[in-house]
This record gives structure tokens, C-alpha cells and sequence, in this order.
């Protein structure tokens, strides 16, 4: 078990990914600084350490940590990291002592606002974006990565997608149940 995690604090906690080990937890804070930053928790033997800040992750900008790899040593990201993406871009960043520098995905970003990539398996892209042809505000999209590269994304459809927002997409260990947030569909559902 996780057991009680000192990250709750009067500012909005969100986004969290914890490591395979269940030993990392990241997330982030919302309302501590002008801007989203996010942070780690390490858990050493029974009890988990202060959280720190994942400084070489963190800019004057909103971002966030969204998923791993399978090694653990690719972090999938989300945020501003450079000026020219105002909207909000999808990146990686490889660890080697710290998270190295942010690199955008080629192939997924576009103009629009291109966030929460959750990447399942090392294979598959879930991620939420407002690009034209959407059905909706925020809709999901999925990339396949094929022959070292991320595919075209691909909307996820109507039985997903509604005219409302659809995002922070999770597929489940299984594989097989995808569960996500929308405002476009009502009550609790869940979509096989």
C-alpha cells in the first residue's frame, strides 16, 4: 500500500504518477507559484521523504508529468517549455541523474493545445487535444508508435469524444478499459 502521502497542502494537488516500485510519487501543484510545477516524493523504507521539486522539469511556464515509460527512463510531459508553444505541447525527457532537457514529439504537436500524454505499454499515445476536426472542445487522440516513431494521431471518435471536453486519458493494465474524464457524458461510464 501507499500508505499516507505528505502532498496535500491548501493548493491543488493533480496529475499523479507513481513508479512500478510504488518507492516515486510524482504530481503536481497548482496555486503554490504563478505557475503548475511539478513535484517528487520518494519512499524509503516505510516512510516517505519531503517532497521536492523536479527543478530540471520546472520553468516560469504551467507543466506536468503524465506518464513513463517501461524502463521508467523516458518521462512523457505536457507544458511550455519553450516560448513558442504557448498553447501546450507534448515532449519526453530521458533520465541520466536528472530529467534532461525537454524534446517535443515529432508528428503529434500541432497549433493547437496538444497535453496529457498518457503512453501505454511503450506503444501507444493517449493524449488530449482541441486541434480542428475534433467533435468538441478538448476530444482524446491516440499515436501507435511504429518503426521508432509516433504514427498520425487519430481522434478517438463518437463513442468517446463528445461536443463537450474529453481528456486525461488512462487504459488500464489490462489493456483493454480506457477511463477518462469529459463533462460530455453523463453519470458513470465506463468504455471497453
Amino acid at each position: 500500500t501507499l500508505g499516507i502521502l505528505p502532498i496535500n497542502s491548501v493548493y491543488n494537488e493533480n496529475t499523479p504518477v507513481i513508479s512500478k516500485d510504488g518507492k516515486e510519487f510524482h504530481y503536481n501543484i497548482s496555486g503554490e507559484k504563478e505557475s503548475d510545477d511539478i513535484y517528487m516524493i520518494r519512499r524509503d523504507y516505510h516512510a516517505w521523504n519531503v517532497r521536492k521539486s523536479v527543478k530540471s522539469l520546472n520553468t516560469d511556464k504551467n507543466e506536468s508529468l503524465n506518464s513513463f515509460s517501461n524502463d521508467e527512463k523516458t518521462a512523457y510531459l505536457s507544458g511550455n517549455f519553450y516560448n513558442d508553444s504557448l498553447q501546450g505541447d507534448i515532449f519526453f525527457s530521458r533520465f541520466d541523474k536528472e530529467w534532461g532537457k525537454p524534446v517535443r514529439i515529432a508528428g503529434i504537436n500541432t497549433n493547437y493545445v496538444d497535453i496529457q500524454p498518457y503512453v501505454f505499454n511503450d506503444e501507444v499515445m493517449f493524449f488530449t487535444s482541441n486541434r480542428p476536426g475534433g467533435f468538441g472542445g478538448l476530444d482524446l487522440y491516440v499515436s501507435e508508435f511504429v518503426e521508432g516513431e509516433w504514427a498520425t494521431p487519430v481522434n478517438l471518435g463518437t463513442a468517446i469524444n463528445t461536443d463537450g471536453n474529453e481528456q486525461s486519458a488512462f487504459l488500464d493494465w489490462d489493456g483493454e478499459t480506457l477511463y477518462f474524464a469529459s463533462d460530455g457524458h453523463y453519470g458513470c461510464s465506463q468504455i471497453d
